[in-house]
């Protein structure tokens, strides 16, 4: 620089080149402008934001000179000489109207000031479409190019893994890149030098900004599903074979037995055999999701008593044996063509295959004899026991 109050930064020759190559790899078509005269950085800078139709990264690595104007930040000239057309704070309000988003990188001293606009900070990310990066405070100073090579560096990164993106997001986060460049600015040895970003809302969403694409991005409809839905049920996706229909469950994770009753109705209903069947039917789901409460309230009155009260079975009999599997390939009917079967009968009926070892005990008829004492007594008291030999009562008189 011309000026003796600017001296010049001689870390530039080192990662300019680096953030050229690492633009370049990532296909932006790179125009790079060292030393340059206040009129021809001008000139750069308005014909660059003056393309409304083209995604636009702007990194600037120089001195900031500050005013009495807090929301002012002058990029320092080759000559030294700041003056209209080198506030950095006209060129993001610029590049607001533009219908492309611009992301401005500032390695620059109190470059903070650009990142907290008073307009741009109470968008907070809604509706922006110039977005900032600033290498320090808004009163500190940036020292050797720190910010410019950790930029370099992440970059170079993201070519790689993405900053570790998931396949189904096309593009890095504003968000994950800030946050990196950060960590490795937070990390350099010196005296402290903090990153300040554009604000964010987080109780909105933020937009897709195509600024640096994933390079592990799958074009695939089931990965991107896969992203909208809520991170805790996504293990329950994580764990369906590959050859399952995952589309199949996720318009129905998080919704399988809310309530239950709606599911043990069609289970009750199917376990009677009111509604036809196959002769299978799959309770599941990931934890928490009510799959033991639902199956478990159904299957007990089958499985732990016997006789149900089903029709389909009678007091009194006990059910056929259980089918077995078999390896023979003649068929189960008998000769004439005719299946077996069985109907429930009374307990004598030699139709029912297996009848009851004792016979069934009858239901209590419900009324007590009559007391053989004289009903002078003051108060009564019966119970009743079943015997083999029938219901037996007692009368306890006093």
């Amino acid at each position: 620089m011309d000026s003796t109050s600017w001296p010049p930064l001689s870390f530039v020759e080192t990662v300019v080149p680096r953030l050229d190559a690492a633009f370049r790899k990532l296909d932006y078509e790179v125009h790079s402008l060292r030393d340059p005269q206040r009129p021809a950085l001008v000139d750069a800078v308005t014909r660059d934001l003056g393309e409304a139709g083209t995604c636009l990264v702007v990194h600037t690595v120089s001195h900031g000179k500050t005013g009495d104007d807090d929301t002012r930040l002058d990029v320092v000239p080759a000559c030294g000489t700041t003056s209209l057309g080198t506030n950095v704070s006209e060129w993001i309000s610029a590049a607001q109207e533009r219908r492309a988003p611009t992301l401005f990188l500032l390695d620059l001293c109190r470059a903070g000031r650009a990142a907290r606009l008073p307009w741009l900070t109470a968008r907070a990310g809604h509706d922006s479409r110039a977005w900032v990066i600033a290498g320090a405070g808004p009163d500190e100073d940036a020292f050797d190019g720190r910010f410019s090579d950790a930029v370099a560096s992440v970059l170079e990164q993201l070519t790689h893994d993405g900053l570790g993106t998931d396949p189904s997001v096309e593009y890095v986060s504003f968000q994950t890149l800030a946050r990196r460049i950060a960590e490795r600015v937070e990390a350099a040895p010196g005296i402290p030098q903090r990153v300040h970003a554009t604000p964010i809302d987080p109780s909105r969403k933020v937009p897709d900004l195509p600024f640096f694409r994933n390079p592990n991005y799958v074009d695939d409809q089931q990965l991107k599903a896969r992203q909208a839905i809520e991170p805790p049920l996504r293990s329950f996706l994580d764990e369906l074979d590959d050859v399952m229909d995952a589309e199949h469950f996720l318009g129905r994770v998080g919704s399988h037995f809310a309530g239950r009753r709606r599911q043990l109705r069609r289970l009750a209903r199917w376990m009677d055999g009111e509604v036809p069947t196959s002769g299978l039917r799959v309770v599941t789901g990931s934890p928490g999701t009510g799959s033991r409460p639902c199956s478990a309230p159904s299957c007990a009155p089958r499985t732990l008593s016997w006789p149900p009260s089903s029709p389909r079975s009678a007091p009194g009999c006990t059910p056929p044996a259980a089918p077995r599997a078999t390896t023979s390939s003649e068929p189960s009917t008998p000769a004439n063509g005719a299946s077996k079967s069985w109907s429930p009968r009374s307990p004598g009926n030699s139709a029912c295959p297996n009848p009851p070892a004792t016979p069934p005990r009858p239901r209590w008829p419900g009324t007590l004899p009559a007391c053989p004492k004289p009903r002078s007594s003051s108060s009564t008291r019966s119970t009743r026991r079943w015997t083999p030999n029938g219901w037996s009562t007692t009368c306890c008189c006093r």
